[in-house]
């Protein structure tokens, strides 16, 4: 009858195994999956030698707006404060990030049409004190610091009390209360990337691409592309696919930047917008 096998000689074969299975799998890549933006991939072409890099640079929208927003309104409102009560009222208003980066003012629009004591009404701007004063019966126009605002922002109403006169109140009656802004400037988007030694010398040429999303577009006027402070393009671009080389006069060594914006009446989308490098292998 033949010897069992050791266990020895079990270890062995389940060990053995083991590295197989560890090879296999580093030996095989992974499935190719979603680049994260602006990712940079090397791609070697077998036939000529050349080496490309895709800078994913995604989907954005540029602008350039100029207007007037009422974010919020409210009418027939009283706001008194006394001895023994107090009332305050509340707007309400967000603000776009993109209309954030170009405010210019803001205000606050009181039409009074009713005053008791006529002590000072008190704005405050998220919790902060914007503006102190007597209002007038008539319409009271308050202006509001915009480096107060963000993305969220609550407006209070409030009024001031004499406390020697603690048999009566402060009162005043609000016709109507509007909040609005007002922007002026580009939205626009800026990427960075880098050119290394390699890339630089054995430039050879590059491409920008994009594809024009025509919905809630304007194309009334140019956008904007400047690469390295230097203009690469001004222009109405056309509908659905661009396509454009960019000489290698337009980069430098290391860090670079290529910044997307519109002139005043003009919105863009941009979508699969990428910038291609190729150089000598």
């Amino acid at each position: 009858m033949a010897d069992r096998p050791k266990i020895d000689e079990f270890v062995f074969v389940l060990l053995a195994g083991l590295i197989l299975i560890i090879v296999f799998m580093v030996g095989f890549p992974s499935l190719p999956g979603n680049t994260a933006d602006n990712q940079s991939v090397n791609v070697s072409d077998v036939s000529t030698g050349d080496v490309s890099r895709f800078i994913d640079l995604g989907d954005f929208t540029v602008s350039y707006s100029v207007g007037t927003e009422t974010l919020d309104s409210k009418s027939n409102l009283d706001v008194f404060k006394g001895y023994f009560s107090e009332q305050n009222t509340n707007l309400l208003g967000d603000i776009s990030n993109d209309k954030l980066a170009i405010l210019r003012g803001a205000s606050l629009t009181l039409v009074i049409d009713g005053v008791t004591n006529n002590d000072n009404v008190i704005i405050m701007v998220n919790g902060q004190e914007a503006a102190t004063k007597k209002l007038d019966v008539g319409t009271n126009i308050v202006p509001i610091d915009v480096a107060l605002l963000k993305t969220s922002n609550v407006i209070s109403i409030q009024t001031t009390y004499s406390s020697w006169k603690f048999w009566s109140k402060s009162y005043y009656h609000i016709k109507s209360a509007k909040f609005e802004i007002q922007y002026q400037g580009s939205s626009f988007k800026s990427f960075n990337f880098y050119l290394d030694d390699k890339e630089f010398n054995k430039f050879k040429y590059s491409n920008l691409d994009f594809k024009l999303n025509t919905e809630g577009a304007s194309a009334t006027n140019s956008l904007i592309i400047d690469i390295n402070g230097n203009s690469f393009y001004r222009a109405t671009p056309p509908l659905l696919t661009f396509t454009q080389e960019v000489p290698k006069a337009f980069f430098k060594l290391g860090a670079n930047v290529i910044t997307f914006s519109a002139d005043p009446g003009a919105t863009y989308n941009l979508q699969d917008t990428k910038l291609t490098v190729i150089r000598e292998g």
